[in-house]
């Protein structure tokens, strides 16, 4: 007697479901993408945009200037190649979280949410996450703190580093081991039924 394995049939509406999402993740991924190109491009020309913190009282004493927004031609060659590899590694970051996304989804809508394929996956996307995203936002952070200081008055050579967005990569890479005992908790119970 041989025994199929079983694979659980979602319904076709929640196959359309996930077929709709996945469609919508991937049309996202896609626009981060082209953004993330646009970003990096605009960066090595010389008119893309630059945030750098700045500080100066306004007239009258009315608030304070913390902030201000520059052209990229207008920063140092170091800061502008600085700024170019971390948006260049963004877009790393959006293009392999974005299919990883699609792939999972196509795969649970398969009926297959523990294929042999998703775990490294899932593994790839969280360590691009959370490292490529983490090195990114320095080296970004390292541009921007370089440019104030070329700069000079009013801007500050400094940057906030903001961790929150790149440690849900631990989350994602949690998930890939989650992924991996199903996988072998499904390959243990295929000849039980």
């Amino acid at each position: 007697m041989t025994t199929a394995p079983v694979t659980p049939r979602l319904s076709l509406a929640d196959r359309i479901a996930f077929a709709v999402i996945a469609a919508l993740a991937a049309l996202l991924g896609l626009i981060a993408v082209a953004d993330g190109v646009w970003r990096t491009i605009a960066l090595a020309a010389g008119n893309g945009p630059v945030d750098l913190i700045a500080f100066a009282p306004l007239p009258d004493n009315v608030g304070d200037i913390t902030g201000a927004t520059v052209a990229s031609d207008a920063i140092g060659e170091g800061a502008r190649a600085l700024l170019v590899t971390a948006s260049a590694l963004s877009l790393v970051v959006a293009a392999v979280t974005s299919a990883a996304v699609v792939v999972f989804l196509v795969m649970t809508a398969r009926g297959t949410p523990f294929h042999r394929v998703l775990y490294p996956v899932v593994l790839t996307a969280g360590l691009v996450m959370s490292l490529g995203g983490i090195v990114s936002a320095g080296i970004d952070g390292l541009g921007r703190m370089m440019a104030g200081g070329d700069l000079g008055e009013p801007y500050i050579p400094g940057f906030e580093l903001n961790l929150g967005p790149w440690a849900f990569g631990f989350v994602v890479l949690a998930a890939a081991y989650v992924i991996r005992t199903g996988q072998r908790l499904q390959r243990d119970a295929e000849g039980l039924v």
